[in-house]
Protein backbone atom coordinates (compact mmCIF):
# COMPACT_ATOMS: atom_id res chain seq x y z
CA UNK A 1 0.00 0.00 0.00
CA UNK A 2 2.76 2.47 0.93
CA UNK A 3 4.56 1.85 -2.35
CA UNK A 4 1.82 3.75 -4.18
CA UNK A 5 2.35 7.01 -2.22
CA UNK A 6 4.06 9.72 -4.26
CA UNK A 7 6.84 11.88 -2.87
CA UNK A 8 4.53 14.88 -2.42
CA UNK A 9 1.88 12.73 -0.75
CA UNK A 10 4.43 11.44 1.72
CA UNK A 11 4.98 15.01 2.93
CA UNK A 12 1.26 15.54 3.44
CA UNK A 13 0.34 17.64 0.43
CA UNK A 14 -3.10 17.29 -1.08
CA UNK A 15 -2.73 16.76 -4.83
CA UNK A 16 -5.59 17.54 -7.20
CA UNK A 17 -6.43 15.35 -10.15
CA UNK A 18 -9.12 15.38 -12.79
CA UNK A 19 -9.81 11.74 -12.00
CA UNK A 20 -9.69 11.60 -8.22
CA UNK A 21 -8.51 13.37 -5.11
CA UNK A 22 -5.50 11.94 -3.29
CA UNK A 23 -5.74 11.17 0.40
CA UNK A 24 -3.17 13.22 2.33
CA UNK A 25 -0.03 11.13 2.75
CA UNK A 26 0.47 11.61 6.48
CA UNK A 27 -3.08 10.55 7.23
CA UNK A 28 -2.70 7.48 5.03
CA UNK A 29 0.58 6.49 6.64
CA UNK A 30 -0.90 7.04 10.11
CA UNK A 31 -3.88 4.87 9.21
CA UNK A 32 -1.66 2.06 7.97
CA UNK A 33 0.53 2.31 11.07
CA UNK A 34 -2.53 2.04 13.32
CA UNK A 35 -3.67 -1.11 11.54
CA UNK A 36 -0.20 -2.64 11.77
CA UNK A 37 0.07 -1.73 15.45
CA UNK A 38 -3.29 -3.35 16.22
CA UNK A 39 -2.39 -6.51 14.31
CA UNK A 40 0.94 -6.64 16.12
CA UNK A 41 -0.84 -6.30 19.47
CA UNK A 42 -3.24 -9.11 18.52
CA UNK A 43 -0.28 -11.38 17.71
CA UNK A 44 1.37 -10.47 21.01
CA UNK A 45 -1.71 -11.58 22.93
CA UNK A 46 -1.72 -14.87 21.03
CA UNK A 47 1.99 -15.41 21.73
CA UNK A 48 1.35 -14.89 25.45
CA UNK A 49 -1.52 -17.38 25.33
CA UNK A 50 0.68 -19.89 23.50
CA UNK A 51 3.33 -19.59 26.20
CA UNK A 52 0.74 -20.47 28.83
CA UNK A 53 -0.17 -23.63 26.92
CA UNK A 54 3.45 -24.66 26.50
CA UNK A 55 4.56 -23.87 30.05
CA UNK A 56 1.50 -24.82 32.07
CA UNK A 57 -0.88 -27.10 30.18
CA UNK A 58 -2.02 -29.40 32.99
CA UNK A 59 -2.72 -26.65 35.56
CA UNK A 60 -4.36 -24.65 32.79
CA UNK A 61 -7.00 -27.32 32.35
CA UNK A 62 -7.23 -29.25 35.59
CA UNK A 63 -5.97 -27.29 38.56
CA UNK A 64 -5.32 -23.60 38.09
CA UNK A 65 -8.50 -21.61 37.42
CA UNK A 66 -6.56 -18.33 37.36
CA UNK A 67 -4.23 -19.60 34.64
CA UNK A 68 -7.17 -20.92 32.65
CA UNK A 69 -8.96 -17.58 32.84
CA UNK A 70 -5.79 -15.72 31.86
CA UNK A 71 -5.45 -17.87 28.75
CA UNK A 72 -9.06 -17.23 27.66
CA UNK A 73 -8.72 -13.50 28.32
CA UNK A 74 -5.61 -13.24 26.17
CA UNK A 75 -7.19 -15.10 23.25
CA UNK A 76 -10.38 -13.06 23.49
CA UNK A 77 -8.38 -9.81 23.53
CA UNK A 78 -6.64 -10.92 20.37
CA UNK A 79 -9.94 -11.81 18.69
CA UNK A 80 -11.41 -8.46 19.66
CA UNK A 81 -8.68 -6.78 17.62
CA UNK A 82 -8.64 -9.26 14.74
CA UNK A 83 -9.97 -12.74 14.02
CA UNK A 84 -7.02 -15.00 13.23
CA UNK A 85 -6.73 -18.68 12.43
CA UNK A 86 -4.05 -19.07 15.10
CA UNK A 87 -6.34 -17.76 17.84
CA UNK A 88 -9.02 -20.30 16.94
CA UNK A 89 -6.41 -23.07 16.75
CA UNK A 90 -5.38 -22.37 20.35
CA UNK A 91 -9.00 -22.20 21.49
CA UNK A 92 -9.48 -25.56 19.82
CA UNK A 93 -6.44 -26.97 21.63
CA UNK A 94 -7.78 -25.64 24.92
CA UNK A 95 -11.17 -27.30 24.49
CA UNK A 96 -9.64 -30.48 23.01
CA UNK A 97 -7.67 -31.07 26.20
CA UNK A 98 -10.75 -30.93 28.42
CA UNK A 99 -11.55 -34.44 27.13
CA UNK A 100 -15.31 -34.23 27.45
CA UNK A 101 -18.11 -34.18 24.87
CA UNK A 102 -18.73 -30.42 25.19
CA UNK A 103 -15.03 -29.71 24.83
CA UNK A 104 -14.81 -31.92 21.74
CA UNK A 105 -17.69 -30.09 20.07
CA UNK A 106 -16.21 -26.68 20.83
CA UNK A 107 -12.80 -27.83 19.63
CA UNK A 108 -14.26 -28.98 16.29
CA UNK A 109 -15.98 -25.61 15.84
CA UNK A 110 -12.77 -23.71 16.62
CA UNK A 111 -10.56 -25.84 14.35
CA UNK A 112 -13.07 -25.53 11.51
CA UNK A 113 -13.15 -21.74 12.03
CA UNK A 114 -9.34 -21.67 11.85
CA UNK A 115 -9.50 -23.55 8.55
CA UNK A 116 -12.22 -21.20 7.28
CA UNK A 117 -9.93 -18.25 7.96
CA UNK A 118 -6.88 -20.01 6.53
CA UNK A 119 -7.75 -22.92 4.20
CA UNK A 120 -4.06 -23.86 4.01
CA UNK A 121 -3.51 -24.07 7.77
CA UNK A 122 -1.76 -27.43 8.06
CA UNK A 123 -1.67 -27.42 11.87
CA UNK A 124 -5.45 -26.98 12.05
CA UNK A 125 -6.07 -29.95 9.73
CA UNK A 126 -3.72 -32.08 11.82
CA UNK A 127 -5.36 -31.02 15.09
CA UNK A 128 -8.84 -31.66 13.69
CA UNK A 129 -7.75 -35.06 12.38
CA UNK A 130 -6.37 -36.13 15.76
CA UNK A 131 -9.47 -34.84 17.54
CA UNK A 132 -11.62 -37.06 15.32
CA UNK A 133 -9.27 -39.97 15.99
CA UNK A 134 -9.81 -39.64 19.74
CA UNK A 135 -13.54 -39.61 19.02
CA UNK A 136 -13.08 -42.80 16.95
CA UNK A 137 -14.28 -41.03 13.82
CA UNK A 138 -11.49 -42.53 11.76
CA UNK A 139 -12.81 -41.61 8.32
CA UNK A 140 -12.81 -37.94 9.32
CA UNK A 141 -9.31 -38.45 10.72
CA UNK A 142 -8.10 -39.74 7.36
CA UNK A 143 -9.79 -36.92 5.43
CA UNK A 144 -8.20 -34.16 7.52
CA UNK A 145 -4.74 -35.71 7.76
CA UNK A 146 -4.66 -36.39 4.02
CA UNK A 147 -5.51 -32.72 3.51
CA UNK A 148 -2.46 -31.83 5.61
CA UNK A 149 -0.34 -34.08 3.37
CA UNK A 150 -1.88 -32.47 0.29
CA UNK A 151 -0.71 -29.09 1.58
CA UNK A 152 2.89 -30.26 1.23
CA UNK A 153 3.26 -31.45 4.79
CA UNK A 154 4.75 -34.88 4.09
CA UNK A 155 5.52 -36.09 7.57
CA UNK A 156 6.42 -39.53 8.85
CA UNK A 157 4.20 -38.97 11.87
CA UNK A 158 1.18 -37.99 9.76
CA UNK A 159 1.56 -40.97 7.42
CA UNK A 160 1.79 -43.19 10.50
CA UNK A 161 -1.40 -41.70 11.96
CA UNK A 162 -3.29 -42.08 8.66
CA UNK A 163 -2.16 -45.71 8.55
CA UNK A 164 -3.37 -46.27 12.12
CA UNK A 165 -6.79 -44.86 11.22
CA UNK A 166 -7.00 -47.06 8.11
CA UNK A 167 -6.04 -50.07 10.24
CA UNK A 168 -8.95 -49.29 12.56
CA UNK A 169 -11.49 -49.19 9.71
CA UNK A 170 -10.12 -52.39 8.16
CA UNK A 171 -8.27 -50.84 5.21
CA UNK A 172 -5.08 -52.87 5.67
CA UNK A 173 -3.82 -52.36 2.13
CA UNK A 174 -4.22 -48.62 2.51
CA UNK A 175 -2.43 -48.74 5.86
CA UNK A 176 0.52 -50.58 4.33
CA UNK A 177 0.82 -47.99 1.54
CA UNK A 178 0.97 -45.12 4.04
CA UNK A 179 3.43 -46.96 6.25
CA UNK A 180 5.72 -47.46 3.25
CA UNK A 181 5.69 -43.67 2.84
CA UNK A 182 6.47 -43.21 6.53
CA UNK A 183 9.32 -45.73 6.32
CA UNK A 184 10.73 -43.98 3.25
CA UNK A 185 10.97 -40.76 5.28
CA UNK A 186 12.37 -42.49 8.37
CA UNK A 187 13.46 -46.12 7.91
CA UNK A 188 14.72 -46.32 11.50
CA UNK A 189 11.39 -46.05 13.32
CA UNK A 190 10.66 -49.59 14.49
CA UNK A 191 6.98 -48.85 15.10
CA UNK A 192 6.31 -48.21 11.41
CA UNK A 193 7.69 -51.64 10.54
CA UNK A 194 5.71 -53.25 13.36
CA UNK A 195 2.43 -51.68 12.26
CA UNK A 196 3.09 -52.72 8.67
CA UNK A 197 3.61 -56.27 9.92
CA UNK A 198 0.29 -56.22 11.78
CA UNK A 199 -1.62 -55.23 8.64
CA UNK A 200 0.17 -57.85 6.54
CA UNK A 201 -0.59 -60.46 9.20
CA UNK A 202 -4.30 -59.72 8.91
CA UNK A 203 -4.05 -60.07 5.11
CA UNK A 204 -2.32 -63.45 5.48
CA UNK A 205 1.01 -62.28 4.07
CA UNK A 206 3.12 -64.24 6.56
CA UNK A 207 6.44 -63.75 4.79
CA UNK A 208 5.91 -59.99 4.66
CA UNK A 209 4.70 -60.03 8.27
CA UNK A 210 7.80 -61.81 9.57
CA UNK A 211 10.08 -59.55 7.52
CA UNK A 212 8.45 -56.44 9.02
CA UNK A 213 8.42 -57.77 12.58
CA UNK A 214 12.06 -58.87 12.20
CA UNK A 215 13.05 -55.39 11.03
CA UNK A 216 11.21 -53.87 13.99
CA UNK A 217 13.12 -56.22 16.33
CA UNK A 218 16.42 -55.35 14.64
CA UNK A 219 15.74 -51.66 15.31
CA UNK A 220 14.39 -52.21 18.83
CA UNK A 221 15.46 -55.60 20.24
CA UNK A 222 14.17 -54.74 23.72
CA UNK A 223 10.48 -54.74 22.71
CA UNK A 224 8.67 -57.75 24.14
CA UNK A 225 5.64 -56.85 22.04
CA UNK A 226 7.50 -57.31 18.76
CA UNK A 227 8.67 -60.82 19.71
CA UNK A 228 5.19 -61.71 20.94
CA UNK A 229 3.52 -60.74 17.67
CA UNK A 230 6.18 -62.39 15.52
CA UNK A 231 5.69 -65.57 17.53
CA UNK A 232 2.12 -65.84 16.26
CA UNK A 233 3.18 -65.16 12.68
CA UNK A 234 5.40 -68.24 13.03
CA UNK A 235 2.77 -70.28 14.86
CA UNK A 236 0.16 -69.49 12.21
CA UNK A 237 2.47 -71.25 9.75
CA UNK A 238 2.97 -74.15 12.15
CA UNK A 239 6.57 -73.09 12.79
CA UNK A 240 6.53 -74.15 16.43
CA UNK A 241 10.27 -73.87 17.04
CA UNK A 242 10.61 -70.22 16.00
CA UNK A 243 7.22 -69.32 17.47
CA UNK A 244 8.08 -70.73 20.86
CA UNK A 245 11.53 -69.14 20.81
CA UNK A 246 9.87 -65.75 20.28
CA UNK A 247 7.41 -66.40 23.09
CA UNK A 248 10.36 -67.20 25.37
CA UNK A 249 12.15 -64.03 24.30
CA UNK A 250 9.00 -61.98 24.90
CA UNK A 251 8.69 -63.50 28.37
CA UNK A 252 12.31 -62.65 29.20
CA UNK A 253 11.64 -59.04 28.19
CA UNK A 254 8.64 -58.78 30.49
CA UNK A 255 5.65 -60.03 28.47
CA UNK A 256 3.15 -62.23 30.27
CA UNK A 257 3.33 -65.08 27.76
CA UNK A 258 3.29 -68.04 30.18
CA UNK A 259 -0.22 -69.06 29.09
CA UNK A 260 0.74 -69.08 25.42
CA UNK A 261 3.94 -71.01 26.08
CA UNK A 262 1.99 -73.71 27.93
CA UNK A 263 -0.56 -73.89 25.10
CA UNK A 264 1.75 -74.02 22.10
CA UNK A 265 5.14 -75.19 23.34
CA UNK A 266 6.40 -78.35 24.93
CA UNK A 267 7.94 -77.66 28.31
Amino acid sequence: LLSFITASDAYGYKKKSSHREYIPGKELIHSVENIQEKESTAEEYIDQAKNIIIDDYTPLLKENKKTREEFIQLVNKSLTIKETARAYLYLGDFNYMTLDSIGYKKAIDHYEKAIELNPKYVEAFIALGMLHSNNKNFKATITNLEKAIELNHESESIFNKIAAAKYRIGDQKGAIIDLKKAIKINPNNSENHFQSGRSKHILGDYKGTINDYSKAIELNPESANYYFFRAFAYLDQNDIRNGCQDLENASKLGANSTKQIKKYCKI
